[in-house]
C-alpha cells in the first residue's frame, strides 16, 4: 500500500485520499470511512476529507510534504529524505493491524535528546515549506513576502504589516515577525512566525467578510494575553485547546485558540 503511494515522485491527491482511506480502514479498522469534503458546523464551514464512526472522527488529508519541498535546496532535499527514509527503515510505519504505544509516543514525540521523530519530521518540513514559500515569494509587500495575490488581498496585508511594523522595534533583536501571504482555495492567507519556537505562530485567513484567526502559544498566559487584544471584535473564541508534544514547552504541550 505505501510502494503504491510512494511509486510517483509527486502522488496525486486522489492517490493520497485512498492511501489514507486504505490505512484507516484496513489497518486501524474506520470499517465505514467515507470520503466528504466539508461538514458546516454552528453556521461555519470546515473542510473535512473523510470521516468515520459516524461523523465522530474527521480527518482532513494534507500534501506529501517531503517532495514538496524537492524544489528547495538539494541538501536540504536529501536530509529530510534521508531521515523520512531512516523513520520508515526503523519500522516505525509498517503496517499492522495493532500499533503499541510506544510506537506512537516514537512517532509523535518532540525529544530533546536528539533523536528524531515524524512529528519533529513533520514540523522541520514546514519550516522548510514556509522558507520556499518565502524564496518564491513574488514581491515584499509592505515588509510581507506575497506571492498569488489577488488585487483585492493586498489592502489587507497592508493594513496587516502596518499594525505590525508600528510596534515591531519593542521586539529589540529576539527573531521573529516574518509574515507570508498568499491566496489559496478562495481565501487570502497571512502567517506570522512571532519567534523561533515550534510552537509559537499565528495565522489569518480572510475568506470575503470572514475572517479566521489561529494562533498557537506554549504559554497559557500569553495565549490568553493575544486573545484579550482582540476583545473589541465580535469574534468567537474556541476554548484553549491544550495539546501534547513532546519537547515543547516546560509541560511537553502546547496550546491552540481559533476565533472568527
Amino acid at each position: 500500500m505505501f510502494r503504491e503511494l510512494t511509486a510517483s515522485d509527486v502522488p496525486s491527491p486522489a492517490a493520497t485520499l485512498n492511501f489514507v482511506e486504505r490505512l484507516l480502514r484496513d489497518v486501524f479498522g474506520f470499517a465505514d470511512i467515507a470520503q466528504i469534503g466539508t461538514r458546516v458546523l454552528k453556521e461555519r464551514q470546515f473542510t473535512i476529507s473523510q470521516e468515520a464512526i459516524g461523523g465522530r472522527v474527521p480527518i482532513t488529508v494534507v500534501p506529501a510534504t517531503v517532495r514538496a519541498v524537492s524544489a528547495g535546496k538539494a541538501a536540504e532535499r536529501e536530509s529530510l529524505a534521508a531521515r523520512f527514509a531512516a523513520i520508515g527503515a526503523a519500522g516505525l510505519l509498517d503496517a499492522a493491524n495493532e500499533i503499541e504505544i510506544a510506537r506512537i509516543a516514537t512517532l509523535t514525540s518532540i525529544t530533546q535528546n536528539g533523536a528524531d521523530s515524524l512529528h519533529r519530521l513533520v514540523m522541520d518540513l514546514h519550516k522548510a515549506l514556509n522558507r520556499l514559500a518565502a524564496e518564491c515569494s513574488e514581491e515584499i509587500l509592505s515588509g510581507a513576502q506575497v506571492f498569488g495575490l489577488h488585487p483585492e488581498d493586498r489592502t489587507p496585508v497592508e493594513s496587516f504589516m502596518k499594525g505590525l511594523n508600528e510596534t515591531r522595534a519593542l521586539k529589540f533583536n529576539h527573531p521573529g515577525l516574518d509574515t507570508t501571504a498568499t491566496h489559496s482555495n478562495d481565501r487570502l492567507l497571512i502567517q506570522n512566525d512571532l519567534g523561533t519556537a515550534d510552537a509559537h505562530v499565528v495565522v489569518i485567513a480572510v475568506r470575503r467578510n470572514s475572517v479566521t484567526v489561529t494562533y498557537t502559544d506554549v504559554h497559557r498566559a500569553r495565549a490568553k494575553f493575544f486573545v484579550s487584544l482582540l476583545d473589541k471584535f465580535a469574534a468567537k473564541w474556541s476554548g484553549l485547546d491544550r495539546h501534547t508534544a513532546a519537547g515543547l514547552g516546560e509541560d511537553d504541550a502546547f496550546l491552540l485558540v481559533t476565533g472568527q
